[in-house]
This record gives structure tokens, C-alpha cells and sequence, in this order.
């Protein structure tokens, strides 16, 4: 585990560089989950609010929402992401 990210209680992390929030999903979550079969991405400029749904990860094994960490205007995708599911 990183020591520079804020675990949250879902599997998920954020991480603040520069004065943005990324986030993403622990291994300890991937593996638990496995493949992802789809991913819901929030639009761009999506205001949100500490805790507010932004999007949802679907498996076979479950279906589970994307939570902000912090209130934020979202600003950019990871593009590698929004192309291919095999990341």
C-alpha cells in the first residue's frame, strides 16, 4: 500500500497531487472482484459532492458504485481507461 493515499472503506484510494484528487481501486478489490465487464464514467464538469455516487464498476461478481472522496468539479478522464477495460 501506498503511503501517500487516503484509504477509503469501499477498496477504493484517492490520491492529492497538486491540488487534485485521483482515484482508483485497491488489489486487494480488483482481485476480489476480478474482470471488470463494464464501467460507468462520470461526464466531465460533474459537480459532486463528499460521498455522492459518480459512477458505477460492474463484474460478474458484483455491481458497486464509484463514490467521490471529496467535493470536486471533475476536470479530466483517465483516457486509457475510457478506451480499454484492460488496463
Amino acid at each position: 500500500m501506498r503511503d501517500d493515499c487516503y484509504y477509503l472503506e469501499d477498496g477504493f484510494w484517492a490520491l492529492v497531487e497538486n491540488g487534485k484528487v485521483r482515484i482508483g481501486i485497491t488489489d486487494y478489490l480488483q482481485r476480489t472482484l476480478g474482470d471488470a465487464a463494464f464501467v460507468e464514467l462520470p461526464k466531465k464538469g460533474l459537480e459532486t459532492e463528499r460521498g455522492g455516487e459518480i459512477g458505477a464498476l460492474e463484474t460478474a461478481k458484483a455491481s458497486i458504485p464509484i463514490v467521490s472522496p471529496s467535493p470536486e468539479q471533475l476536470r479530466r478522464l483517465m483516457a486509457p481507461l475510457m478506451n480499454d477495460l484492460n488496463w
